[in-house]
This record gives structure tokens, C-alpha cells and sequence, in this order.
């Protein structure tokens, strides 16, 4: 894989930072890998290759191909590369390579320049609200925060197909940043289409924000990263949790509450109005989520759940559904790892609520779960990882 030096192009109001990525094995990824920033954010932009790299270099370990960066890379960053490498493989290396890394310019980042931006991803979920009210309330968070901008992302966890659902969110995002007297940076990116069906975009979406942080680097002197429980396979914990390790001399990377459970920092902010007035959080890309989310998903469901266990339900504007026998059956199913997830306190909640029907149901599909968790381990991870792909582009059809 070859990921060429970066190129920068002005296009209306926005700036477009791209880079030409060439690799082997693959014809149907994008040519380009690339992020779209407001022009009034046009001074932070670099063309520093780690925001290339970041973003892709576990699509290589992948691949099996060895990596050339034709970009800048940093010093402190060239010589933690190896551990990177090593814990994104031993976390899964039945999907992953060791590969070799070639980076062909090699130099500290402009340190004359005025970083003032102190950055963390928004997404209107638990994980980052729970961060910026540990801004807010220092006095009474764990890990106390302090940030100066949010960052919402087109193509993350929003498909860009669904612009009518991001441009919803951007605006009531932007009112709610000027109440909290922050600044909102959007972008939007494509590297999704780079990981998609091939990667769990539950630890890439990691390497995605920390290539924009980078894109940014010309003022950005901090970014966090609001985390859930990295536990990933035993006691090893998911490369997400050392994202420190993509520090640059002047760029440093923090993890924010990786282990605190998201279920228990949302029951920690209950109370607080803006997290009642705009927490989002459906896992579906393509699900028109303005009014609420999709009320299908694993993160709907609990959520929901949650807010029925502590009776807040009617508080809560994006949800509205029904604890039902279906629904919670749904998410038992949908849950990875059925037997790491029972928050403290769920089933004492459901006995007071006398829902002896829904634990019943939770102890029933437990083996169930334990069986499919070990087909995925055993038996798919034994099919050709393109033959994978493809099945998996047929069947979604996105």
C-alpha cells in the first residue's frame, strides 16, 4: 500500500484534504481518501502524513501489504508505531498482519505554531456527553476534561447518504455548543468505505479520528477520545484504549473514561438537560434518526431499558418505546458478548420492576449467545476474508 503525500483544494465553503491511496489487493476501495472541513478552519489544516496513516494503516495490516507513507511522520510517533502495531494485531490477529512500515520523511511538527484547540469527538451519545460534562462538572467527574471544541462527523457514525439526518443533528449540535460557549468543527469523510464489511468499525473508527485530529494538527494541542469499556477479547484491552500512542511533539492523544461502563456514565448524567434534550444514540448509519433512532438496535434498546429501570422515560425526547418481551429478546441477540453485559444493578432493577419475564428470557439466551459468539471466533473467521466482503456487500447493499 502506497499512501501518497496529501493535497489540499478550496471548493465553495469547505477545504478538501485528500490523499492518493494505491494498494495491491484490493481494486474496490476509493482512490482517495479524504476529509471536508469549513474554509473558516482552513488555517488548522495539514498535510502531514499521519492523518493519512492513522486512518489506514490497520486497512494494510489487512491486506497484508506493507506500508509506504510519503507524507510527513512524526518522530514520537515513528517509535511507537511498533506497539500500535502490535496491539491492534494481538487484539485481532485472525483478521490482521504484521506488516512493514516505510515511512520516507521522517520530521517534528512546526512547533512555532499556536495550538489552542482542545479537541473530543461528539456524537450525542453517552460515551461523549459524559466527557463534555466532565468539563462542565469537574467536582463531580472521576476524570475531569478540558476542551475547548467538539468535533461532529459526517460519515462516521451517520452515513453520508443520510445527509438529511446529519444536517438535522449538525444544527441542534451547533445551538447546543453556543449554549456551552464551545466550538463545533464538522467534517465529513469517506473512510468508511474503506473499512466497511472488512474491519470492525468499532476499533477503526478509532484509527478514522485520530487521522482527523491530525488533518487538524495545525492548532490542534489536544484531542480526546470519549471512551466505552475496552475490554476487547479477556483481559486484553482494545487498541482504542492506547490511543496515547498517536501522540506527536505537539499533538497529544488521550483516552477519556475507557473504563467506566457506558451504561454507568449514562445513568451519572440522567439529570442533566442537555443530555435529556439531545442524547442520540442508534448504531444504523442509514436509519433517518431526527425524530428518534431506529428502536432496533443494541444501543436503542438499552438505552431505553436504562431509562425504564430509573423510571426517566418521559424525560428523554428521542425515546419513546415500550420495554417489550420482542425488543429485549432483539438486543440479547444483537450484544456481542451477552455474558459481559449485565451492568450492576440491571436485574435488581428488573425484580423491583417485577420483570421476572425479562431475566428469565436474559438466562435463557445466554448459551445461545456464548454459541454464536464461538461461531463468529471459530468457524466464520475460517472463511477467505474476501469472500466475507462479498457476501456481506450483497446482503447489505450499502
Amino acid at each position: 500500500m502506497i499512501i501518497h503525500q496529501a493535497e489540499i483544494e478550496t471548493i465553495g465553503d469547505e477545504v478538501v484534504l485528500s490523499a492518493r491511496v494505491e494498494t495491491k489487493r484490493s481494486p474496490d476501495i476509493p482512490e482517495y481518501l479524504w476529509y471536508k472541513f469549513p474554509v473558516a478552519y482552513q488555517d488548522a489544516i495539514s498535510l502531514r502524513g499521519e492523518a493519512f496513516f492513522n486512518t489506514l494503516f490497520v486497512l494494510g495490516m489487512h491486506f497484508n501489504e506493507d506500508i509506504e507513507v510519503r507524507g510527513e511522520i512524526s518522530p514520537i510517533f515513528a517509535n511507537n508505531i511498533d506497539e500500535i502495531r502490535s496491539n491492534y494485531y494481538l487484539h485481532d490477529p485472525k483478521k490482521l498482519n504484521i506488516v512493514g512500515f516505510d515511512f520516507k520523511s521522517v520530521q517534528i511538527p512546526d512547533d512555532s505554531l499556536r495550538r489552542d484547540i482542545k479537541l473530543a469527538s461528539f456524537s450525542g451519545g453517552a460515551d461523549s456527553f459524559y466527557t463534555f460534562w466532565s468539563h462542565f462538572h469537574p467536582e463531580k467527574a472521576k476524570d475531569p476534561t478540558q476542551l475547548t471544541h467538539g468535533l461532529f462527523i459526517d460519515g462516521y457514525d451517520i452515513s453520508l447518504k443520510n445527509q438529511d439526518t446529519y444536517a438535522y443533528f449538525l444544527r441542534e449540535n451547533k445551538k447546543l455548543f453556543d449554549d456551552w460557549g464551545l466550538g463545533l468543527i464538522p467534517v465529513s469523510t469517506n473512510a468508511h468505505s474503506f473499512y466497511k464489511y472488512r474491519i470492525p468499525w468499532h476499533y477503526s473508527g478509532t484509527l478514522v479520528l485520530a487521522g482527523i485530529t491530525m488533518a487538524l494538527s495545525k492548532r490542534v494541542a489536544s484531542y480526546t477520545q470519549p471512551g466505552n469499556v475496552e475490554l476487547g477479547h479477556g483481559k486484553r484491552k482494545r487498541p482504542s484504549a492506547n490511543i496515547r500512542l498517536f501522540s506527536t511533539e505537539s499533538t497529544k492523544f488521550s483516552s477519556h473514561a475507557h473504563s467506566i461502563d457506558r451504561s454507568k456514565k449514562l445513568i451519572k448524567i440522567l439529570d442533566w438537560a442537555p443530555v435529556q434534550k439531545h442524547l442520540r444514540v442508534c448504531l444504523d448509519m442509514q436509519y433517518d434518526q431526527r425524530s428518534q433512532g431506529c428502536q432496533k438496535c443494541e444501543k436503542c434498546i438499552n438505552t431505553n431499558l436504562i431509562l425504564y429501570l430509573y423510571d426517566k422515560q418521559n424525560e428523554f425526547t428521542y425515546f419513546d418505546m415500550k420495554i417489550t418481551i420482542f425488543k429485549f429478546i432483539r438486543m440479547c441477540w444483537a450484544v456481542g458478548n451477552l455474558s459481559a453485559y449485565r451492568p450492576k444493578g440491571y436485574l435488581g432493577f428488573l425484580k423491583k420492576k417485577n420483570r421476572y419475564d425479562l431475566i428469565a428470557i436474559y438466562w435463557m439466551i445466554l448459551p445461545f449467545s456464548n454459541f454464536k459468539k464461538y461461531l463468529s471466533s471459530e468457524f466464520i473467521s475460517r472463511i477467505p476474508r474476501e469472500v466475507i466482503y462479498t457476501i456481506k456487500g450483497k446482503i447489505y447493499k450499502n
